[in-house]
């Protein structure tokens, strides 16, 4: 029972490890120029071959598709563009760092953050789930707290990168959104969605095999179903002593 356990949860492990890579990948996006974290941008600005992006650590050069030349990483990055751009070429929804896409990139990094700690924390102990369906349990409640943050995440991501390459387009200027980190991230949702519900399926697997045990080895009872022998000899003992009393009251007749 226990190799059917550990086969059983293997499958989440194998998931947990997949999204947490997913989202490793995306959060260290523009720390270095390295394939694939050079393209983890969520939106440029600029000619299609040469511009700006912005990551969620900083502001970098983009050309062919990535992006080098970055500015000091720094947690919790703010999309200001009107530090990078001339003031003439902006549009004034951005201008002042007031604008509700200031405050989207602001709230992306945390979630991403604690998302990636909840998770981290339920692969740390997802050995424990081979062996121990309470520990099962436990790891699906770790993952889907963090599959929360990462949703919340992913879903100011996506507000964020659409709504500013719609601002700058209808400012007359070219931008995108980076194909490579809306699906990263959702990837990582999809992954920890599985995870959590395999590890359900991996805690229920197995769940009445004690008591079925119980029952099969538990002998049963050599008197249950028919009388004692003690009850038959009295019963025996009791139908003599009435055919007796028949015959007596017969002679005396």
């Amino acid at each position: 029972m226990a190799l059917g356990r550990s086969l059983f949860a293997f499958l989440p492990t194998f998931l947990l490890a997949g999204g947490l890579l997913m989202l490793f990948l995306y959060f260290l996006g523009g720390i270095s120029d390295v394939t694939p974290l050079n393209r983890m941008w969520y939106v440029r600005v600029g000619e299609p071959d040469v511009g700006f992006a912005w990551t969620i650590w900083n502001v970098c050069t983009y050309g062919g598709g990535s992006v080098y030349n970055c500015t000091t990483p720094m947690p919790d990055y703010a999309f200001q563009p009107e530090l990078i751009l001339e003031a003439s070429a902006i549009p004034e929804i951005y201008i002042g760092g007031n604008s509700h896409y200031y405050y989207l990139s602001r709230f992306t990094w945390p979630f991403f953050l604690l998302a990636l700690a909840f998770c981290s924390f339920a692969f740390i102990f997802s050995m424990l789930s081979f062996c121990s369906r309470l520990a099962s349990y436990i790891i699906a409640v770790l993952i889907s707290i963090g599959l929360v943050f990462d949703v919340i995440a992913s879903s100011i991501l996506v507000a964020l990168a659409v709504q500013a390459r719609n601002a700058f387009v209808d400012a007359g200027m070219d931008s995108s959104i980076s194909v490579y980190a809306i699906a990263f991230s959702w990837t990582s949702v999809a992954c920890f969605l599985l995870a959590a519900i395999g590890y359900c399926q991996a805690g229920k697997f197995g769940k009445g095999s004690k008591r079925n045990q119980f029952a099969v080895t538990t002998p049963p009872d050599p008197n249950l179903g028919r009388p004692s022998r003690r009850m038959f000899f009295r019963s025996k003992k009791a139908a003599n002593k009435n055919l007796f009393d028949q015959q007596s009251q017969a002679t005396a007749v």
